[in-house]
């Protein structure tokens, strides 16, 4: 990844919420039951609000935020998220920005991986798009599935050296893809709000 995107333990709200869920095991929690807004560091943002939509309390960090679809096959999966993390200094701000694409080059065939500069916001931003096959995906035995993958990565206008990247992201059979899936992708996209403390967003 060439932007580190940080995965740590939740803590505060989300350790009681562990709890709560290990205890009743509620893990599943729909959307439509949370927070129209839901903060995390660095940023906000509205999650999907229909009946399809849910979240696994223990997915959810202080710096990353994942929703999910219910999808009828296991080998179909769909999701959105939004992450906050540290990007590699060691780069020049236009090549940090672009997202890692292959972690495990054995197994993924790339299709494409496209970025251009992103000016809806107050701040340097790239959107991406990225399709590979994956040829090994722990819920598929076997066939090959699709991944694709697309949203923005801005820069942190207030902590340095910080970015926010915000995705659509959809794996299957070529012939479980679906693109109504990606309808309210820009809806959700604009809905993430980079703060520089909560509430108070500057880009």
């Amino acid at each position: 990844m060439r932007a580190r995107w940080w995965t740590v333990s939740a803590v505060g709200l989300f350790a009681s919420g562990l709890a709560y869920a290990g205890l009743f095991n509620m893990d599943e929690q729909l959307t439509s039951h949370t927070k129209a807004r839901q903060q995390y560091h660095g940023f906000s943002v509205a999650p999907p609000m229909s009946q399809e939509w849910y979240m696994r309390i223990s997915e959810q960090t202080p710096m990353r935020a994942i929703y999910r679809r219910h999808l009828p096959s296991k080998t179909h999966t769909f999701f959105a998220s939004v992450s906050f993390g540290e990007l590699d200094k060691t780069l020049p701000i236009e090549q940090a920005l672009i997202p890692g694409v292959i972690s495990k080059p054995d197994r993924t065939d790339l299709i494409e991986n496209t970025h251009e500069a992103d000016t809806s916001r107050p701040t340097k931003c790239i959107r991406y798009s990225i399709r590979y096959n994956d040829k090994g995906a722990p819920n598929s035995a076997g066939p090959v599935l699709v991944t694709i993958d697309r949203g923005f990565v801005c820069v942190h206008p207030t902590i340095p050296g910080a970015g926010v990247r915000a995705n659509f992201s959809e794996r299957g059979l070529e012939g479980e893809l679906d693109p109504a899936l990606w309808e309210n992708m820009e809806d959700f996209l604009r809905g993430v709000h980079i703060e520089s403390a909560p509430g108070i967003p500057v880009a």
